[in-house]
């Protein structure tokens, strides 16, 4: 995501989500108090086979990276990771959730409540957006509602003995019109399935205590990962675990207001414009090109930094490297991108006189917005449900 500062200086930041994510601050958990009984939502699509929530199987615990489908027909699969901690040492508890996407940026937090030996997510959201991009006010938008509701239990399947531990349940989208005249309203329900990924334990019976292995290294990103004319600061975090980790970015990290919180990465884009008009005797006028390249840009990247405590165990540093490499990765497409505009605003200005130039060097700037929020919100803008408008506006 990128804040416009002049017409030939772009401020660009991603979430985690990104704000890459670029991080949306976590929601606030689910209240303690655990509901007296599960309910287990109808599911639109399920079939007369579907098999029928089970308990865990005994001293099964949730924990680690979980992917869940949110899946509708004739509509793209939203794939989400949920990563469980448990809140107890041992035996079944409450866990902890940090949902992310598939590239690290934070999506949101909330709690799996253990209940007769299954666990229920509850967790509801409401966001007012413009209904389209010449929607300026906000009677003009619309109000949408995302209420999500998971239950991870266990599932014998037709004809199988073995019951095995999965999530299922759905997402409901309601969008209500703000202005009837305006936009359009309704209901839109997807198919929620989840199921441990090949980093999660999937096996619940205990494994025999493995020999001793060095902890993995922490990974640091250098600025000659982005290429030449990049600066890189960092922010400290701390966290023992991923989740402690990500609501560390969710505090420290760099507010985004598009995000409504923190973002995990940041990328600045400072044009640095070396060409000036000049007008002759006669007055006629001509566009005198200082440097080669007449424009040329900076960038200054901001990503978290975090140093392992002690007690990080191997799997959180293991998951800290991806996070933050992919975070990196997001940040240098975005400077890619910039680095493609500026070949584009040198080419324009060549050709360009002195009654048009400003006009064709705002044009090239106003597609690279475009270009930059279609890209957040392919990482991570549409699971976040985040807006192109209101990418475009900031």
């Amino acid at each position: 995501m990128r804040t416009p500062v002049t017409p030939v200086a772009l401020l660009l930041a991603i979430v985690l989500v990104g704000c890459a994510p670029a991080v949306v601050t976590p929601a606030p958990s689910v209240p303690a108090t655990p509901s007296p009984t599960v309910v287990v939502r109808a599911d639109p699509t399920a079939g007369p086979t579907d098999p029928t929530p089970l308990p865990v199987p005994e001293g099964f615990r949730p924990e680690g990276p979980w992917e869940v489908d949110f899946a509708r027909t004739g509509e793209t699969t939203v794939r989400e990771v949920f990563v469980l901690s448990p809140t107890c040492p041992s035996g079944a508890c409450d866990v902890d959730v940090v949902i992310q996407d598939f590239h690290g940026n934070l999506l949101g937090s909330g709690v799996f409540r253990y209940l007769d030996g299954v666990y229920v997510f509850e967790d509801e959201r409401r966001t007012t957006e413009a209904c389209s991009l010449s929607a300026e006010l906000v009677s003009d938008g619309v109000e949408r509602t995302s209420a999500t509701s998971l239950v991870l239990a266990g599932y014998r399947p037709p004809g199988s003995a073995v019951v095995t531990p999965r999530i299922q349940g759905q997402r409901s989208i309601v969008t209500r019109p703000l202005d009837a005249r305006a936009c359009e309203g309704g209901t839109a329900v997807f198919v929620a399935r989840g199921q441990p990924t090949k980093f999660a334990r999937e096996d619940p019976t205990p494994s025999p205590t493995p020999k001793p292995t060095k902890s993995p290294t922490v990974v640091v990103i250098k600025p000659s990962f982005f290429g030449s004319g990049v600066s890189l600061t960092t922010y400290r975090v701390r966290g023992s675990t991923p989740y402690d980790i990500s609501r560390s970015i969710g505090t420290e990290g760099p507010y985004m207001s598009w995000l409504g919180g923190s973002a995990a990465a940041v990328t600045q884009a400072r044009a640095d414009s070396r060409w000036h008009m000049e007008l002759a005797g006669d007055g006629s006028c001509r566009i005198v090109r200082e440097a080669k390249p007449a424009i040329r840009i900076a960038y200054t990247i901001v990503l978290p930094r975090w140093k392992a405590p002690s007690d990080a165990s191997a799997s959180t540093i293991a998951w800290w490297n991806t996070h933050v490499r992919d975070l990196a990765r997001h940040e240098k497409v975005h400077v890619d991108i910039y680095r493609a505009a500026a070949k584009r605003l040198n080419s324009v200005l060549a050709s360009s006189t002195c009654d048009n130039v400003r006009t064709r060097l705002n044009r090239v700037w106003k597609a690279v917005r475009r270009d930059q929020c279609e890209f957040d919100m392919r990482e991570y803008g549409d699971a976040a449900g985040l807006s192109l408008s209101a990418c475009l506006a900031g």
